[in-house]
């Protein structure tokens, strides 16, 4: 029996003790993750005190132990020294974002402004050099299954790529994945383990957030301002919690489309130098950083080689369809993502990297570059004729923007409300751990639309549905 009475004491959590099974602390982990998934138990929630627990269900101090460690291990709790056990941040809804999303729901006839792609009408110069390549005597070199880390030349010129990005390319070693999710998951699994946590900014990546939840890595969201995390906030917390690594878009950042300048990035990385972080550097748009002050182009890779893994889509910058990411990494990250790279079989074809790399040392990469910011550019000009009154902090030559609404509907509801109206866009629910109703967004893409003309009739359509800010 209990040793003391709980019938008027407040607790966040009361399971129910007649519907436990042995082994008890299995049984009890299932049924707290049950109620963390339904939502009884949200996000932030602080549990019971382990012995109160063990009282209240006239159980083994022991086995409430062996319980909070397992949900530990499967990303649903995290502990703060001297404070207790909290419910982890993104365990409850799935926010995985695809250009799949329209034609899954049978929205075929909206127009495509929330999956942010790359102006897919820019491709000539890569359908030209894919017949180039099509034609060589040494074609079926592309077609084995050797080299899975990248052949020397192609991983030569993924050097030459990114070393235009500010990173120390050198003396870093390289591998080619299959596009940039993939090499986030190779990441996360070669240098984090179940129960791990990474800080992440308060609006992050929406794919990293379901990659988490999926291998049980806690995310641990950390506030910013439009230049960024800010560094007090990440201190603050490795103070107390055990933070095992730092997920960061400094360029372009996803979704909110803000850039760290220098200042902070060394702000930054001062922290992560004192607890020794492990440093996941999405640099998708990094390509964008060299039309930009000179104070954006120092990547974290090149302030804290030995700390970071920085990844290098190709996807926004030169095709989306391609399927290539660079991975460069210190050497005493190697075994385990060289060996996970392969345990996972993330690479991509030697074909689809050597287009790639024919496109770099032709020089036709950058002109499919300088053509992309030419329309950005112009969608830029779209967005801000139609809402003259807006101000947005991120880059002027985003591929999207981060918008400012006055919202009294479920963000979710907001959507589909729109999607009926004939235009597909994410609500900021889709990128944040913590619900905040008091600040709400849109991410709207300018580089999904078929053309121009379709853009401004989607942003007609936002204006007339939605109060923007």
């Amino acid at each position: 029996m209990p040793v003391n009475s709980f019938d008027d004491y407040p607790m966040s959590w009361r399971p129910k003790k007649e519907l436990l099974k042995r082994p008890y602390y299995i049984s009890l982990a299932d049924m707290m993750e049950e109620d963390i998934k339904n939502g009884t138990l949200t996000a932030g929630t602080q549990l019971p005190p382990q012995r109160e627990l063990a009282d209240f269900l006239d159980l083994g101090f022991n086995t409430i132990m062996r319980t909070y460690t397992l949900c530990k291990e499967r990303g649903l709790v995290y502990g703060t020294t001297g404070r207790g056990t909290f419910v982890a941040e993104n365990v409850q809804n799935s926010v995985l974002i695809s250009s799949g999303d329209m034609k899954r729901n049978g929205l075929k006839h909206c127009i495509e402004m929330g999956y942010v792609a790359g102006f897919e009408s820019l491709q000539g110069c890569v359908t030209q050099t894919i017949r180039e390549i099509a034609q060589k005597d040494d074609l079926t070199r592309y077609i084995n299954y050797d080299n899975s880390l990248g052949m020397s030349h192609q991983k030569q010129a993924a050097r030459n790529w990114v070393s235009a990005f500010g990173v120390d390319a050198e003396n870093l070693k390289v591998l080619i994945a299959s596009g940039t999710q993939n090499a986030i998951v190779t990441s996360v699994l070669a240098l984090f383990h179940p129960g791990d946590i990474i800080a992440v900014d308060w609006y992050t990546y929406a794919n990293f957030i379901e990659i988490a939840m999926m291998y049980h890595i806690q995310l641990l969201p950390i506030p910013g301002d439009t230049r960024g995390m800010l560094p007090i906030e990440l201190q603050n917390v490795c103070r107390s919690i055990d933070v095992r690594g730092i997920f960061l878009m400094p360029t372009c950042s996803n979704p909110t489309s803000y850039s760290m300048d220098i200042a902070r990035k060394q702000e930054l990385a001062a922290v992560i130098r004192q607890y020794d972080l492990i440093v996941i550097e999405d640099d998708v748009y990094g390509f964008m950083s060299t039309y930009m002050e000179e104070s954006y182009r120092i990547p974290f890779s090149r302030l804290l080689p030995e700390n970071t893994v920085y990844i290098c889509g190709i996807s926004k910058a030169v095709c989306t369809g391609m399927g290539v990411s660079f991975i460069l990494y210190p050497s005493r990250f190697a075994a385990q993502l060289e060996k996970m790279h392969c345990l996972i079989n993330t690479k991509t074809c030697s074909l689809n990297a050597e287009i790639i790399t024919s496109l770099i040392i032709s020089g036709k990469a950058q002109k499919i570059i300088k053509a992309k910011l030419k329309m950005i550019q112009k969608a830029n000009e779209i967005f801000q004729h139609i809402f003259p009154d807006t101000i947005t902090a991120g880059n002027p030559y985003s591929f999207s923007k981060w918008v400012a609404i006055n919202c009294t509907e479920n963000g979710i509801d907001l959507e589909k409300h729109l999607s009926e109206k004939g235009v597909h866009v994410f609500h900021s629910c889709r990128f944040i751990l913590r619900p905040d109703y008091n600040h709400q967004f849109l991410r709207i893409s300018l580089s999904s639309t078929q053309n121009l003309k379709e853009l401004e009739q989607g942003l007609q359509i936002i204006k007339e549905n939605t109060e923007v800010l």
